[in-house]
């Protein structure tokens, strides 16, 4: 795990709802007695999983290269007296992969996804398990089993999946999957930039972002 300071990870997972102030408090007396890094110590507290410490770390690890690269770098003097040596091709590891192209090409579109239907983290937990798991019939009891979720939180999702036409109302408290040809595309690129490692984290920080609104 990325060496990030506790202080700032906890401002991070505090003010995205992630870990609460009492799960904060057991956990820092957790770590003072045993000496154990604090994050560790809300792990194996079960405040959060290590899947959801890795992400809150990967948004901030994301918006520290952000800052650096908003650095200007120092300008590379010109070359005199000769011609400048041609640039050597790229390998196949150093060119940007195709995933990453697609989402420079749809990213506008990928971030009215995110506002409409993955407005955070159990959002994006649900439509994964959907997702991946070809499921058709949201049923509340069912996702809050797989994801981990109180199942209130669940319809509160399913709804909103209903108001920008992801789901539609079965009748009973179930929904029917069926986001249109669109929206189904864009989500299937949304999961692979997800799982994308260079992309990964930028994501995350925006669905984080829209939890703070």
């Amino acid at each position: 795990m990325a060496e990030i300071p506790d202080d700032l990870f906890v401002r991070v997972a505090l003010r995205n709802s992630i870990i609460t102030e009492e799960q904060l408090a057991v956990a820092r007396r957790g770590a003072e007695e045993s000496g154990k890094p604090l994050i560790e110590v809300l792990i194996v507290q079960e405040a959060l999983t290590k899947k959801k410490a890795d992400a809150v770390i990967s948004a901030i690890e994301q918006k520290i290269a952000q800052k650096k690269s908003d650095t200007p770098a120092h300008p590379v003097p010109p070359v005199t007296g000769a011609s400048a040596p041609a640039a050597e091709p790229k390998s196949g590891a150093q060119r940007k992969a195709g995933v990453e192209h697609e989402y420079e090409n749809n990213e506008s579109e990928l971030k009215r996804l995110i506002r409409h239907i993955v407005t955070s983290p159990l959002h994006q937990r649900i439509l994964e398990h959907v997702v991946k798991g070809n499921i058709s019939v949201l049923e509340p009891g069912s996702l809050a089993k797989r994801t981990g979720a109180a199942k209130s939180d669940v319809i509160r999702v399913l709804k909103r999946w209903q108001r920008f036409r992801v789901a539609t109302s079965l009748g009973g408290g179930t929904y029917n999957f069926s986001p249109g040809d669109k929206d189904a595309k864009l989500i299937k690129l949304f999961m692979r930039c997800w799982g994308w490692p260079a992309l990964h984290g930028k994501l995350l920080a925006y669905v984080l972002e829209q939890g703070k609104k």
